[in-house]
């Protein structure tokens, strides 16, 4: 028994000496899924230089375009070469149904490199400046414009799990850009409350949360009910008589207070005390939130 528990002894310190040696020879395997959103090691051009300064400065990646990868993956029989392409989706969420049908968009491109810093300034200077360090998005995109495919609006931003997508292009006038950052504010700040902040909010609209009101035909009619937005029918188009649902409200206020003062909100809303007192609250769930305006 005694040559059996040596022999055991010995052969466990040989596989444990083993498995040391093959340990120390492992090779670290590229992190794909974050190597994507930065540039390539190699690539010292203008873009991909701000987007490295980008990220050492705000710990956010950087992108321009929503394609991610774009790699020669081998040759097809008629000798041209296949690719893999990965496009970033907007939608994406770790750990959902592999069957759910994402949104997809369309983006216009910042063609420049003198576009892309105007944008990267205006991004700094307007937008992260005022987030709390704590909701920072893990990348950027940043384009001209943004359209769900298929439909004819445009928007000033859309969020997802990994990206911020922000249409900070040119704009004609001061106005047109205030209220292009107020919407990219409104989207990251929004993705980013805690519903018990907003109780107060929710209750003045309780009722009438995706509801129907055959007296909405005019916007002034929402604004008597203390909202700021039609609300979506079977197909997700914004209809008369339908009314928002929470997300929108809040989408909407957000939006409002990021781009108005409080008296001007009480001039252009005067004689619709519900708006009023909404836009007040939602000023104040900022203002619990660090972030003042």
């Amino acid at each position: 028994m005694k040559i059996l528990s040596i022999l055991f002894t010995c052969s466990a310190l040989t596989l444990l000496a083993a498995s040391c040696s093959e340990e120390e020879e492992l090779i670290a395997v590229p992190d794909t899924l974050t190597d994507c959103f930065a540039p390539a090691a190699d690539a010292n051009d203008p873009e991909s230089q701000l987007r490295r300064e980008f990220y050492a400065a705000e710990k956010s990646f950087l992108l321009f375009n929503d394609t991610l990868r774009h790699e020669p993956i081998g040759t097809a029989p008629d000798g041209s070469t296949q690719y893999f392409t990965e496009l970033l989706d907007i939608d994406y969420t770790i750990g959902s149904d592999k069957n759910i049908v994402h949104k997809s968009y369309t983006y216009s491109y910042l063609k420049s490199i003198e576009e892309k810093r105007a944008a990267v300034n205006l991004l700094r200077e307007k937008i992260i400046a005022l987030l709390p360090s704590t909701m920072r998005p893990f990348s950027w995109l940043l384009v001209e414009g943004i359209s769900p495919k298929g439909a004819t609006e445009t928007l000033a931003a859309v969020s997802g799990q990994r990206c911020i997508a922000a249409a900070l292009g040119s704009f004609e006038t001061e106005a047109e850009q205030k209220a292009a950052v107020a919407g990219v504010l409104a989207k990251v700040i929004g993705s980013g409350v805690e519903d018990s902040a907003l109780d107060a909010f929710y209750a003045i609209s309780a009722d009438n949360y995706e509801g129907y009101s055959s007296s909405c035909t005019t916007m002034e009619k929402y604004w008597e009910l203390g909202f700021l937005v039609k609300g979506l029918n079977w197909n997700g188009v914004p209809t008369n008589k339908y009314l928002p649902n929470k997300q929108q409200d809040v989408d909407s206020f957000m939006q409002l207070v990021l781009q108005y003062s409080a008296t001007e909100v009480e001039q252009q809303f005067a004689g619709y005390p519900l708006v009023i007192e909404k836009a007040a609250l939602m000023r104040e769930v900022l203002v619990q939130m660090g972030i003042h305006i």
